[in-house]
């Protein structure tokens, strides 16, 4: 007994302590910049695509992806909003020590903030280096520190180097594993779907169509032919401003919904409160990244479509009751997260199959 007490109290204080260096390492590694003037954070990394939300200047934002080419977009999380803010408007904040970003390809560290400067040394592409002062790209200079020299590179050829958290995750997970073996006691790790590629979610959600929602589906009604629409189609069919009449095929419910910007897939906002009630009471009282098989009738046209009813990033519709926008999609839709691709492209299928 005193064996076994002695194992629970040795597996506690090394999963504590293993806890707490991943928890002290992530929060120092978070990539913080902050904007130098007020910025437009936007749903994709085009000037055209929606407006999410507009942030002052001297604001910090945690950084998920840095690109500091002279077009380059830096993709960043604000007040729970993910979107991308124009690289050239985002600096370092004022604070002591250093922040470790890469070199985007080969560069020379000279001697002050110059072309004409006398050159330290060259600085190979994928290298890290310390970043002590930063200017903005595309024609700042940032002071670093490398292997002992100090000096200045452009700023065009730095980007800010962002930890992996899933990395860390595949290291608590073998930590654990080990821990498993070392004192044969079996440990549970749950398993949850990669959702860094989608807007948000919190990972409760099963991709998993049940048969009691294939029962379901067939319960609405249409008159007239249902129709694929391929999402290399979508951008010549519809356009941003147009209102989709939404048929929920589960449940037979039906809702408006305005395009607010268009291209291989449509953001889309209920237009009034009682459209976001509908999709709400359609979606079974909870928002979900499950994708529902709807028809949307589009210009007095049928098409098969997915939705999956969670409200995301932006909007540009006030008054509905909803903040964000939902991601209506078509026949052979993509996404980055393929679990989620799949479940895209079922929901379209079980569309057009109810139609037959």
């Amino acid at each position: 007994m005193k064996g076994v007490i002695g194992k629970i109290v040795i597996i506690s204080l090394f999963v504590c302590g293993l806890t707490l260096v991943l928890f002290q390492t992530a929060l120092a590694a978070e990539p913080i910049l902050i904007t130098t003037k007020a910025v437009t954070l936007r749903a994709d990394a085009t000037t055209g695509s929606s407006h999410i939300e507009t942030i002052a200047a001297d604001v910090e934002l945690v950084v998920i992806s840095h690109d500091p080419s002279p077009e380059g977009w830096t993709r960043v999380n604000h007040n729970k909003f993910e979107g991308y803010v124009k690289s050239e408007y985002l600096t370092l904040p004022e604070r002591e020590g250093s922040v470790t970003f890469r070199t985007t390809s080969g560069v020379n560290l000279r001697v002050a903030p110059s072309a004409d400067a006398l050159i330290i040394r060259t600085i190979s592409s994928d290298t890290d280096v310390e970043v002590l002062e930063h200017e903005p790209p595309p024609n700042g200079w940032s002071r670093i520190s490398f292997n002992g020299y100090e000096g200045y590179v452009r700023s065009v050829f730095l980007a800010m180097r962002v930890p992996s958290a899933q990395q860390s995750e595949i290291a608590f997970s073998d930590q654990m594993s080990a821990v498993s073996e070392i004192f044969d006691i079996p440990v549970s790790l749950s398993e949850e779907p990669d959702w860094d590629e989608l807007d948000s979610s919190d990972g409760s959600d099963s991709w998993e169509l049940t048969e009691d929602r294939e029962r379901a589906i067939g319960n609405a009604v249409i008159d007239g032919e249902v129709e694929l629409l391929h999402r290399s189609d979508v951008r010549n069919t519809v356009k941003a401003g147009m209102t989709i009449e939404i048929i929920d095929i589960t449940t037979g419910i039906t809702f408006n919904l305005r395009a607010s910007s268009v291209g291989s897939h449509i953001d889309s906002e209920p237009i009034t409160q009682a459209d976001t009630d509908a999709l709400f009471e359609a979606s079974g009282g909870e928002w979900s990244w499950v994708a529902r098989p709807v028809w949307a009738i589009i210009d007095g046209r049928v098409y098969a479509a997915a939705l999956p009813a969670r409200p995301h990033a932006g909007n540009t519709v006030s008054g509905n009751g909803m903040n964000g926008h939902l991601c209506l999609h078509f026949d052979e839709t993509t996404a980055k997260n393929k679990s989620y691709e799949a479940d895209l492209r079922r929901a379209v299928t079980e569309a057009w199959e109810a139609s037959v």
